[in-house]
């Protein structure tokens, strides 16, 4: 039997780690973790708008009545409202503060917001399924496709935002909000198409977590590290190579 505060553990290391994975990553002028975990908590704090938005919109496109609503619920609603959510608590809190001065803090940042908001809706996942041994299932689950996910997603939205400030075109941080919602609500999409194809089918079900763990990998492999070795090579903290003559 596993207990509620190992439970509870399972739920949060995946955001503990992909916390440190990504201020690892910014080697020339590491955010303060303080300032990471102030947008952390705004970023968590997001979850209560995005819930109470997708509430209300539940009746006016009724995913749970066919495959096509789902699909316009997760592009329309639930992809662009959770992603404005850590958008905003990077942009509110952190865009103007003296500590977002290079492009990289833009990733980092947006990685601490989304990683808040994926840390809540992780624990009421976990906690809410039926039996300990789905809750299990479900945290192991999550920490392979839907935090790394979140994750991600941030750090598009925060490498646009890095770069809106940096070459100061404003303009650009809404770039990459649209690019992490579209990828947000194609997730959540696919997700649901597998749901419906598997009926009871356990063979289906796991080509389908395959497929989404894959969609989510390639993500950060076909775009967030090249963005980040991007925002490396922007930084003005960067140490110039020593001359070898």
């Amino acid at each position: 039997m596993v207990s509620w505060v190992e439970l509870l553990l399972i739920a949060i290391a995946p955001s503990v780690f992909f916390l440190w994975f990504f201020r690892h990553k910014d080697r020339y002028e590491p955010e303060p973790i303080w300032f990471m975990f102030k947008v952390f908590f705004l970023g968590a704090l997001s979850i209560i708008p995005a819930v109470i938005v997708e509430v209300v919109a539940d009746p006016i496109f009724q995913p749970a009545s066919g495959l096509f609503e789902a699909v316009l619920f997760f592009f329309i609603i639930v992809g662009p409202i959770e992603e404005f959510g850590k958008f905003g608590a990077v942009r509110l809190r952190a865009y103007n503060s003296r500590g977002f001065d290079e492009p990289m803090d833009g990733i980092v940042l947006g990685v601490s917001a989304a990683l808040g908001f994926a840390t809540v809706e992780n624990i009421v996942a976990v906690f809410s399924a039926p039996t300990p041994e789905s809750q299990l299932f479900t945290g192991i689950l999550r920490a392979f496709v839907s935090v790394p996910g979140h994750a991600f997603w941030g750090a598009i939205t925060g490498f646009y935002l890095g770069q809106a400030k940096y070459l100061k075109k404003p303009r650009l941080a809404f770039v990459g909000l649209g690019i992490a919602a579209l990828l947000h609500g194609a997730f959540d999409s696919t997700a649901s198409v597998f749901d419906v194809l598997a009926g009871n089918s356990v063979s289906v079900a796991l080509f389908g977590l395959l497929v989404l763990a894959g969609v989510v990998w390639v993500t950060y492999r076909k775009i967030v590290r090249p963005e980040i070795s991007e925002a490396e090579g922007e930084s003005p903290f960067k140490r110039p190579t020593p001359s070898t003559t």
